[in-house]
């Protein structure tokens, strides 16, 4: 099953329009589940919806929580990948109208919440707690409160298929528990540009080994994306998968700042040199040396755009290049590509 079957057949089910406040009947949201089983166990399909979900990092869209891959126009339906750190999950939150999701890789550990108890008593109050492994597809229905979780050591993705209409207030929005209450907003810093970074670079590994995992036909053109969009180690990481890699024609090792208004120093430490950022909790030191990079760290902390080769010090070709990969993995500089 491919995407275009998924889209086609959804496109058959009697969901509203995305102006439409009514909701589905519960044997329509029942039946656009069972697709979503049987296209989850497709290759084809998962490799159908990460081109787009390529084209979604390539953009370099700020994101926040799930973001679409692809909205159906007809419906107003999005779907969206999740992309979970060991041990890591979005926290308790709330869906206030049906959504679909299904494990892709890995498996997640769910935790739901009684609503109504949840809401007359002003805390959250524990319903269930199961585990669903690569495969399993389950729903939501009437509004509903849970918290997804990573418990192992790997990562996990999850694919989402989510009503027009969840995140919208319910009427009773108000007498949520002060865990569902939106938190003020933080101030935009350039430091998220360096955690954006950083997210990319794992995503795009995750993206890859599954790809690389299916053996179809679609993989290396999927493979090449994670190649093209890669920092240095990510490509490295495509090229030990047996990836299908574009040729790069750079012979220079070109770095550049990834936000403007990103503010960086070197430090003397007691083993050496680091190159520290100023993020909204102060200064964070992300790199560490010795001190025969003290000259180099200084350079890169005074400049927006690096050549790797120029990197001063009494380093050998081996060095700055090591060097250049830690300040790109740290995600306060990016590649620059050839045009």
């Amino acid at each position: 099953m491919r995407l275009d079957d998924v889209v086609a057949s959804f496109a058959r089910l009697d969901f509203p329009t995305p102006g439409e406040a009514e909701l589905p009947a519960r044997d329509t949201v029942q039946a656009a589940r069972s697709i979503v089983e049987r296209a989850v166990a497709d290759d084809d399909f998962l490799l159908d919806c990460m081109a787009l979900e390529l084209a979604l990092i390539a953009s370099n869209s700020p994101r926040n929580g799930l973001v679409p891959f692809l909205t159906l126009a007809d419906s107003g339906i999005r779907m969206a990948f999740g992309f979970w750190p060991p041990h890591g999950g979005p926290g308790v939150h709330e869906h206030t109208a049906w959504t679909i999701t299904g494990v892709c890789r890995n498996e997640l550990e769910v935790r739901t919440y009684d609503r109504a108890a949840s809401y007359s008593t002003g805390a959250l109050v524990d319903k269930n707690l199961f585990t669903a492994s690569a495969g399993k597809v389950g729903y939501i229905y009437e509004p509903g409160i849970h918290a997804p979780r990573n418990p192992t050591r790997d990562w996990s993705m999850s694919i989402h298929v989510i009503s027009p209409r969840d995140g919208l207030p319910l009427a009773d929005h108000e007498d949520a528990p002060p865990e569902l209450r939106p938190a003020a907003a933080p101030p935009v810093h350039a430091y998220a540009r360096v955690m954006a970074a950083r997210r990319k670079q794992r995503w795009l590994r995750q993206l890859a080994q599954i790809a690389a995992s299916t053996g179809s036909p679609l993989a290396p053109a999927r493979l090449a994306a994670c190649f093209d969009l890669g920092s240095t180690a990510t490509r490295a990481y495509v090229e030990d998968l047996g990836g299908v890699v574009a040729h790069d024609s750079s012979s220079r090792y070109l770095l550049r700042r990834v936000a403007h208004g990103l503010v960086l120093r070197q430090q003397s430490t007691p083993d050496g040199s680091a190159l520290a950022v100023e993020t909204p909790g102060g200064l964070v030191r992300e790199i560490e040396t010795g001190d025969i990079a003290r000259a180099a760290l200084r350079y890169a902390a005074e400049r927006e755009l690096i050549d790797v080769a120029a990197l001063p010090g009494a380093l050998d070709e081996e060095e700055r290049f090591a060097l250049g990969m830690a300040l790109e993995e740290s995600g306060l500089f990016e590649r620059v590509r050839a045009t």
